[in-house]
């Protein structure tokens, strides 16, 4: 607790810590990690889903499977974005899943549609282009601007520094500026 005083409700304990208590049979100290990413999680389940009740039920499944693999996790410190990841692909397969009759192929956290329903070219292209960067810079593109993440917690959620995360977003589009100037060229 904040200065020793019980009740104030603020765990000092990082990420880290937590899971290692976690991993040495404390069972509490996963509540913690729960309390502390549940927005997050749910927030990653219902960008892709656009339900709540279907992002509650992913985000339940997604900390289910982080307990039950928290022993396979080699970087305790980078806890958020193995969950956040581990939410993403849940909700991508329950999505999958309940679109399988409508024969839907983009999850709706990328669908930019035009009138007919079909994607833009331009967003295909964007999209492809993205497919086509770094691992690194992919990811942080990806938790800037479809998971909506500001930079201090994509920093935070993949133990960099800030000014890492900046530089690497900072290349990201440039890389993707270069690609779509190079797709559009005749």
């Amino acid at each position: 607790m904040l200065g020793g005083q019980p009740g104030l409700g603020v765990d000092v304990q990082s990420d880290s810590e937590l899971v290692k208590a976690v991993l040495g049979g404390d069972r509490v100290s996963f509540a913690t990690l729960v309390q502390r990413h549940e927005r997050a999680v749910l927030g990653t389940a219902l960008r892709i889903l656009r339900d709540h009740h279907a992002a509650q039920d992913v985000a339940q499944d997604a900390f289910v499977a982080a307990f039950e693999q928290l022993g396979t996790l080699q970087r305790p410190e980078r806890f958020v974005p193995w969950l956040l990841s581990i939410a993403r692909r849940r909700a991508l397969d329950c999505w999958r899943e309940r679109n399988k009759r409508s024969q839907k192929s983009v999850p709706p956290d990328r669908a930019v549609t035009e009138s007919d329903g079909r994607l833009s070219e331009r967003v295909e292209l964007a999209f492809e282009a993205i497919e086509r960067l770094p691992e690194r810079q992919r990811l942080v593109v990806l938790h800037r601007y479809c998971d909506g993440m500001s930079v201090r917690e994509i920093a935070e959620a993949t133990g960099s520094p800030v000014g890492t995360v900046t530089k690497r977003l900072s290349r990201a589009l440039a890389r993707l500026r270069e690609y779509l100037v190079k797709e559009s060229q005749p």
